[in-house]
C-alpha cells in the first residue's frame, strides 16, 4: 500500500497517512524489536503496526492480534514511546491514518470492488466513488458496522481509466466529524 492522503472535510485541513519510522531497532534470529513514537491521536487517526509473516506481536508487553488485513491495530490509549517485539524476526512498521478508509480496491468487468475499513466503535455511512480529474466514473453509498472490513461494489459509467482516485467521503456522527480519504489506483495496485 502506498503513501495515502485524508483530507478533513469540515476544517479543511490535510492530514497525511504515514509510515512512522521506528527510532531504533534491534532484531537477533528469533525476535525483532523497535521503539516506534507516535504523534498524538486526533481526529481521524489510527494506527496499524504492519509485521509481515510475524507469529506473534507485542506492543507495550501487551499481545496484540492481527486484524482480518493481516496488520495490528494500536489501541487509542498509548504511550507516545512504545515498544513493539515481533516474532520471528522481520521488518515492523507502523502506519497513521484515518479510522475509516479505503484498504484495497480491484477492477472486475464494468465495476470496482474498494475494501473499506472502518475501525471505530459505531457504524459508518460512507459514500465511496472513483474519478479521473473533475469526472466522476461511480459512486455509490454503503454503511460499514464496526469494527469491520467491508467490500462495496462501485458501477463504472466509463471504462477504468490508466490513471484515477477513489475517494471516500465519511459522513460526521457522535464519535467523529465528517472527513473525505482519497487513493490513486495506482496505490492499490490498479491502473
Amino acid at each position: 500500500m502506498g503513501i495515502l492522503t485524508v483530507l478533513i472535510a469540515l476544517e479543511l485541513a490535510v492530514v497525511a497517512t504515514a509510515w512512522i519510522a521506528p527510532k531504533s531497532e534491534e532484531r537477533t534470529k528469533q525476535w525483532s524489536w523497535a521503539r516506534v513514537d507516535t504523534p498524538p491521536a486526533g481526529a481521524a487517526r489510527h494506527i496499524e503496526i504492519e509485521a509481515p509473516g510475524a507469529n506473534r506481536i507485542w506492543l507495550n508487553g501487551q499481545p496484540l492480534s492481527p486484524n482480518d488485513l493481516g496488520r495490528y491495530d494500536v489501541p487509542w490509549a498509548i504511550r507516545k514511546r512504545n515498544i513493539v517485539v515481533r516474532q520471528p524476526a522481520g521488518s515492523i512498521r507502523a502506519v497513521i491514518g484515518p479510522r475509516v478508509y479505503i484498504a484495497a480496491g480491484r477492477a472486475e468487468s464494468g465495476k470496482l470492488r474498494v475494501t473499506v475499513r472502518n475501525t471505530l466503535e459505531n457504524t459508518a455511512n460512507v459514500f465511496a466513488g472513483l474519478r479521473r480529474g473533475e469526472t466522476t466514473l461511480g459512486e455509490t453509498a454503503a454503511t460499514v458496522p464496526p469494527g469491520v472490513t467491508q467490500d462495496i461494489v462501485i458501477q463504472l459509467n466509463a471504462p477504468l481509466p490508466d490513471e484515477a482516485l477513489f475517494y471516500l467521503d465519511k459522513e460526521a456522527e457522535a464519535m467523529e466529524g465528517a472527513y473525505r480519504h482519497e487513493v490513486s489506483g495506482a496505490a492499490l495496485g490498479l491502473p
